[in-house]
């Protein structure tokens, strides 16, 4: 048992698997995807307008609080993303998780607040390169070339929600619930199809 080594399944394991034993990792691709690595998903809740707890939630992480409407921010350890004016979602690696958790439940105990660990629910794709922008018009109806960088917006990818965040100007996170990662991920390869498609 102790020589056992941990093996990580994430919700699109066995299709990027698949994918890849198919086509292969190799070659010049419009569109280079990956799954999250091993990473914790916290939603924080809590009155946007109520600067003890804006305060009190950004000390603990290190970040100014992001307050207004598609907003986030970010330090080298850790990104917040607005998702409603009573609603975040706060990003880490997932060894981390544990004491971010800890962190921001002291942090906000004096106010109306809650702190709940959410990294079983969500996966996400990272999407990027030449021809991300003419992918993400196939999937989604959003202007997703309106969005600035460090913009975060909830849409639709066909039937699924999905949180969609613009990290730079060539790279997007595709935030989606574990239960539609399949669904998601066999519409994201037919829109690639005509721009080619590498697993990175």
């Amino acid at each position: 048992m102790d020589n056992m080594k941990q093996h990580w399944v994430t919700p699109l394991t066995h299709q990027i698997s698949a994918w890849t034993e198919a086509q292969g990792t190799s070659g010049n691709a419009g569109l280079n995807v990956c799954e999250w690595p091993q990473t914790g998903y916290i939603i924080v809740r809590g009155h946007g307008n109520d600067s003890a707890f804006t305060s009190a939630a950004g000390k603990a992480l290190g970040v100014t609080w992001p307050t207004a409407a598609r907003s986030s921010a970010k330090n080298d350890k850790v990104r917040v993303l607005w998702l409603s004016p009573d609603e975040w979602a706060v990003i880490c690696a997932y060894d981390d998780k544990a004491q971010y958790l800890a962190a921001l439940q002291q942090a906000v105990g004096n106010v109306s607040a809650q702190v709940v660990d959410n990294s079983g629910g969500v996966t996400a794709l990272v999407l990027s390169g030449a021809d991300v922008n003419t992918v993400l018009r196939h999937l989604t109806p959003y202007d997703v070339e309106s969005m600035k960088v460090g913009d975060c917006v909830g849409t639709v990818v066909s039937q699924a929600h999905v949180l969609l965040h613009r990290c730079d100007d060539a790279q997007y996170d595709i935030i989606i619930r574990r239960s539609f990662a399949d669904y998601v991920w066999k519409l994201l390869v037919k829109a690639a199809r005509p721009y080619g498609m590498r697993v990175v």
